[in-house]
């Protein structure tokens, strides 16, 4: 998933998000972070309610937070990982220095520099004695390297530290081996890992600072851990958007991705994978149900860059907005095995760089309108949509020529 943050003469910052799968123990600590973040913030309204918050009241600096995070949780800071109070403290700031709702926004953990991609499936949390398996891989158009390469430039600089700290240890230094122990405890699943061989590129997309840590109830109902990290992305690096049409955009199974404009029209196929259930047999680790994500994710993923930067030179993009929770469970499993779940999200994000709008449009009745004249036709057998004024047509071609129909008769 992508989301635009920001933008200034010299890069661009938008936010990729991914998911996380924890085990039991790394859940159970999660929310354990996020409970103690929720209930500092809960108390940290009460105790401001009516005072600070009040529209026109002066802004609170950020000594001021700090020491009221300590006197309505004064357990807060020793229950987070090392070094995150700081990113508490900077997010309290933000959150009260003006009048807000304390309800507006999902709970998260600023985790900033303390996660970090550890290759393409785990990332790292400081102070966690166990990597975390995650989807990084499903990132489009090599943003999943942005978050690689500043991991092992992590790597590197972890491992050049615990050096130089041995080095001093033989010399005889006394603090080197305490300090030693302190750097294995909080970074020891990537003391023993070589490092991957591309570093960080400034003028390639690469990893800033930022990093939230967030529990979402997914489009199953069931709760989902997001890692959202902020990317800086150079100026130039996808072109802006030229084609001055708007493109209707159509997701499905059979059809991964199918976009008209006025004149013209394509497909994205999908692989000959079959639809049902994808899980592997039990016990499965979560590492080899990540696997099996990540194989059937790069059967489409060449192809899926492609249709992006295709759907990115149109200066608007009307795509299917997608009821989840109306889906079967295999047909919603392979789409986002598929990654076309994410589209939508991508398109945004990636969008503030080309200048490209992105309006999602209530899918109900356009797989029966016809998109030439916006007369009801019937869906025929193989795929074929019929509109006694217009003739026959592919029934997912015909639902993007609908979309776009839609859209532009309600675009503003």
């Amino acid at each position: 998933m992508t989301h635009p943050v920001h933008s200034n003469a010299d890069h661009e910052l938008i936010r990729v998000t991914v998911q996380l799968f924890p085990t039991p123990s790394q859940d159970a600590t999660f929310r354990a972070w996020l409970a103690a973040l929720t209930q500092a913030n809960g108390a940290l309204t009460t105790v401001l309610h009516g005072t600070t918050l009040r529209a026109g009241a002066p802004a609170l600096t950020r000594d001021e937070i700090a020491y009221l995070l300590t006197l309505v949780s004064p357990a807060l800071e020793a229950s987070l990982p090392p070094s995150v109070w700081p990113s508490v403290i900077s997010q309290c700031c933000t959150r009260f220095q003006r009048r807000r709702d304390s309800s507006a926004s999902e709970p998260s953990l600023p985790l900033d520099v303390q996660i970090q991609a550890i290759g393409e499936m785990h990332v790292h949390v400081t102070g966690q004695p166990d990597l975390v398996v995650a989807d990084l891989w499903r990132l489009p158009l090599g943003l999943t390297e942005a978050l690689v390469c500043t991991g092992n430039d992590h790597v590197r600089a972890v491992q050049h530290q615990g050096h130089t700290l041995r080095t001093a240890d033989t010399a005889g230094s006394p603090a080197a081996l305490t300090q030693l122990h302190d750097l294995i405890r909080l970074h020891g699943p990537v003391i023993g890992r070589p490092p991957g061989h591309t570093g960080v590129h400034r003028t390639q997309p690469h990893r800033a600072q930022f990093a939230d840590l967030t529990c979402q109830i997914g489009v199953d109902g069931k709760e989902i851990w997001l890692l959202t990290c902020t990317v800086r992305v150079p100026p130039g690096w996808l072109p802006r958007a030229h084609r001055q049409d708007t493109v209707g955009v159509d997701v499905g199974v059979r059809a991964l991705v199918t976009w008209a404009d006025a004149t013209d029209a394509g497909q994205l196929l999908r692989t000959t994978l079959p639809v049902g259930d994808w899980r592997p047999q039990q016990p499965a680790t979560l590492l080899s149900a990540a696997w099996v994500r990540r194989m059937q994710f790069e059967r489409t993923q060449a192809g899926l860059d492609q249709v992006i930067r295709h759907l990115l030179t149109y200066r608007r993009v009307a795509i299917e907005q997608l009821a989840w929770r109306g889906l079967t469970a295999g047909i919603r499993e392979a789409m986002t095995l598929n990654g076309v779940s994410s589209l939508g999200v991508w398109l945004t994000g990636l969008g503030r760089l080309t200048g490209t709008v992105v309006c999602a449009v209530n899918p109900a009745g356009t797989s029966v309108q016809c998109g030439q004249c916006g007369q009801r036709g019937v869906l025929q057998a193989n795929r074929v949509f019929r509109c006694q004024n217009c003739g026959d047509i592919d029934r997912d071609t015909n639902a993007a020529r609908s979309i776009r129909r839609v859209s532009l008769e309600g675009w503003t």
